[in-house]
């Protein structure tokens, strides 16, 4: 019996694939040429003065793009082209020279794509490029690490202990795709550190976003320009530093290149799965950093104005025409009533916010989505609006818990320079604020803003700035409403910065995608015109090469550039550095001298390291026979009073400092070792030991709003019971872990339960997880586990918020019924 025949269309003998006007088709060639192999770049005849008028243009670019201050820092001095690029009006006239030449050579009618496994190939090269440049050093902190940068963290900490699950954070960068996506891999990393896991997280929503560039250069002009973009993402001097901020920042580029990826495969084939698919995409984007939020509607009135004004046939009958404009309508309500610049106190929003009209116009779209729908088989138009009128919903829909969410609107309205309403100070500011948008973007950042790293360079490198003057060249040149609409979201991805009265650098990625593919679309199309007017093949593959090794150089030193910003470090990176020296071999402790030594961010960056932080007086407990490690004491470096106490107390002790390029406190902090043996049991020094018994339980408290028993321990003692009285001045919030010994006198399946805990609760016994309960905020959860135990000592670990060791209490039953509370006393009377 013969298989059956799947009905595969199989490409044609002599078939080749070209692009025309964005689309592959296939084209048979003619037999009388018929190569075996299709030629890429194609070649002409013989090479025309307009190759070589290109080049000359492009090297003129290029000379008056390193003539810029902001790039000519770059040049070694004294060298050949730091001599030659000393002219600036260059650039204009390249640009000129560039653009007179897209006007004078045609366009052809298809181009050759790029070959599949020379695609893959250079694939392969970018991804892992913008994986080293993310992914290097993954435990090192931004150098300006402040209170701030932990926010995402503690958000994630927060979900995983489902102690906080909101769809809107309430501090710092609300929105919840980063925290989230945070929590999700630390569930997989539990004992990573705060810094690793935020350094992982940021790399991996990179790479996200180079490959969303690859597939969005492909579906405009094809494999090349997606190439290109990822040529630019991979070492891009802004989105690396950012990834290393570990903030979310870059959240906002991966939600606009999504969205523009399914928005041009929409408007290439609008098939209904690629409405939803657009639909999915908008709502994607309103999880992420709060410069997408303009994009949204943009998006939605693009989509609506293709269909109504690509094609000849428009929407047939009423339903259509009151679907389009009243989903439209409600659209841009929504999104100016949500960013508070339409708030519900003005008289006629009250109005439309009526339920009764809100019903009436509910009502009113629903017909008309339905009856829409069912005239879809007879006209094209109206399926299309069906389409665009699924997506928009859905998008919505999938959207609501993160814009119908109280925080969503105060996110902006007080940082709008409308909030005090519009007159003509309001207005010379936006126009103050649109010259150092692109002062910053292309010329010299001399402002620093916060919290953009790179003082005195500019927001790009010089690599896609060159590509940037040669796609407004060719924009220019040749316009097309795509490359308009382009160019368009340029604006609306400045918006977030421009009319926001508190300047931040982080506002402007909203333009970044734009411009990258601007850069993209212009360099793809010099190189394009470039081989077909010229017909040397060597002198293309030079020219190739000179390009790509200008892109190579220029990746250099814009890494280079972020490793001096991370050699820079501030003062909790280095911190952090000097507690990778001393935490392992020594007993670390860190005397704090707010604000300068100790801050709120201290505790990240003692994630997952055995940290104390310093008491007056500090007891230091030990058993009997025991000998501790010798102690460090890290001091703010003009902290004098602790340091000639400490002198006085330990002459045994060792001094060193640690400086800062700080004129006016160049000591940032002393570090003393003090040795172990040097420490009595006399309670009127600083330091001093407490002999307890083997018997006692520990219990290390940690500082508050930093996840369960993880960060910088706050208090470390060893007590006879969980419920002995807790330290002074432990705050309600502060975590706690006790570790110590159960003894057993019999073998048998034990139960341990937990009744009304309220409380985050892990309990492990020999290393195995027995509780690990995470109650809802106001709905304790009961608990009763049963494990098999051997008769003898077991070793327990048991952490909670350090309240839940007195307002929770773990029972334990034995396999004959006996009860008793988890670090008391049995019944008998006998200790555990």
């Amino acid at each position: 019996m013969e298989p059956p025949k799947h009905k595969k269309k199989l490409r044609k003998k002599g078939e080749r694939i070209v692009r025309r006007n964005g689309n592959i088709v296939p084209q048979l060639k003619e037999k009388a040429v018929a190569p075996s192999v299709v030629s890429f770049p194609p070649t002409v005849p013989s090479s025309s003065k307009e190759g070589y008028w290109l080049l000359a243009s492009f090297v003129s670019i290029t000379a008056g793009i390193f003539s810029l201050p902001n790039f000519h820092v770059f040049l070694p001095p004294e060298s050949l082209p730091a001599c030659l690029f000393v002219y600036p009006s260059l650039l204009l006239v390249g640009f000129i020279l560039m653009f007179s030449a897209f006007r004078r050579l045609p366009e052809g009618p298809e181009r050759s794509e790029m070959p599949q496994w020379q695609a893959n190939f250079w694939f392969t090269i970018f991804f892992a490029l913008c994986a080293f440049s993310r992914f290097y050093r993954p435990e090192e902190p931004p150098p300006n690490f402040w209170s701030d940068v932990m926010i995402p963290s503690q958000n994630a900490l927060g979900v995983i202990d489902n102690f906080n699950r909101p769809w809107f954070f309430r501090y710092g960068y609300g929105e919840p795709l980063y925290s989230y996506s945070l929590a999700g891999l630390w569930e997989l990393f539990p004992k990573a550190t705060g810094i690793w896991i935020n350094r992982v997280d940021s790399g991996l929503l990179d790479l996200g976003t180079i490959w969303g560039l690859y597939l969005l250069g492909s579906v405009l002009r094809g494999r090349r320009m997606g190439l290109i973009l990822m040529a630019f993402w991979a070492f891009s001097m802004p989105m690396t530093a950012w990834g290393y901020f570990i903030m979310g920042q870059n959240t906002a580029v991966l939600a606009c290149v999504w969205v523009m990826v399914f928005f041009f495969r929409l408007i290439q084939k609008p098939t209904f799965p690629r409405f939803i698919y657009w639909g999915l995409a908008e709502a994607f984007g309103a999880y992420n950093y709060v410069p997408f939020r303009p994009w949204a509607p943009v998006m939605v009135t693009a989509v609506l104005l293709w269909i109504l004004g690509g094609f000849k046939e428009k929407p047939k009958g009423a339903a259509p025409w009151i679907l389009l404009t009243g989903l439209w309508l409600s659209w841009i309500f929504l999104f100016f009533n949500r960013n508070n610049f339409l708030p519900s106190d003005i008289p006629w929003v009250g109005v439309v916010l009526r339920p009764s009209i809100l019903a009436v116009i509910g009502v009113l779209l629903v017909s008309a989505y339905f009856k829409t729908k069912a005239e879809t088989v007879n006209s094209e138009a109206n399926r299309k609006v069906f389409g665009w009128a699924t997506g928009s919903i859905l998008a919505v829909f999938l959207s609501s818990p993160v814009i119908f969410s109280p925080l969503y609107a105060s996110r902006t309205s007080g940082m709008s320079v409308f909030h005090a309403g519009v007159n003509l100070e309001v207005l010379k500011l936006i126009w103050q604020q649109v010259t150092l948008f692109f002062g910053m973007m292309f010329y010299i950042n001399q402002t620093g803003l916060p919290d953009y790293p790179v003082a005195w360079h500019s927001y790009f490198e010089s690599f896609p700035v060159l590509a940037m003057v040669v796609g407004l060249a060719c924009f220019i040149a040749k316009p097309s409403w795509r490359k308009i609409f382009i160019l368009f979201l340029v604006v609306v991805g400045m918006t977030p910065f421009v009319l926001s009265n508190l300047q931040h650098s982080g506002r402007v990625e909203g333009a970044v995608a734009p411009l990258f593919l601007l850069g993209a679309w212009g360099l793809d199309y010099f190189w394009e015109l470039f081989c077909r007017e010229i017909s040397s093949g060597f002198l293309r593959k030079i020219v190739f090469l000179l390009i790509f090794s200008l892109w190579a150089i220029d990746a250099h030193w814009s890494f280079d550039v972020i490793r001096q910003w991370m050699a820079g470090k501030g003062r909790d990176a280095l911190l952090l550095q000097q507690i990778e020296k001393d935490w392992k071999p020594y007993r670390l402790i860190l005397v704090q001298h707010y604000p300068e030594l100790v801050s709120a961010s201290s505790t990240m960056i003692c994630d997952q390291k055995e940290v104390y932080l310093f008491h007056d007086p500090n007891p230091i407990y030990v058993e009997p026979g025991e000998k501790e490690k010798d102690i460090v004491l890290l001091m703010y470096g003009y902290d004098d009073v602790t340091q000639n106490r400490i002198k006085k107390e330990f002459p045994q002790a060792q001094w060193s400092d640690v400086t800062v390029p700080d004129p006016g406190h160049p000591r940032f902090f002393a570090r003393a070792l003090i040795p172990f043996d040097s420490l009595s049991e006399s309670k009127g020094k600083a330091l001093y030991i407490q002999k307890v018994p083997h018997e006692y339980w520990r219990r290390r408290f940690y500082e508050r709003d930093y996840g369960v028993a993880r960060g910088l321990i706050w208090w470390d003692e060893r007590v006879p019971s969980l419920t002995a009285p807790p330290p002074p001045g432990m705050d309600v919030f502060v975590t706690a872990r006790a570790d110590g010994e159960m003894t057993l006198p019999v073998a048998g399946d034990y139960t341990f339960a937990c009744d009304s805990c309220c409380y985050p609760t892990d309990l492990t016994i020999d290393g195995k997880t027995v509780l690990d309960l995470k109650p809802q905020r106001d709905h304790p959860v009961n608990a009763n586990e049963k494990i098999h135990l051997t008769a003898g000592v077991h070793e327990v670990s048991y952490a909670s918020f350090g309240d839940g060791f007195y307002t929770q209490n773990i029972k334990v039953i034995s396999p004959g019924g006996r009860t008793w509370i988890l670090g008391k006393t049995l019944p008998d009377g006998k200790s555990e």
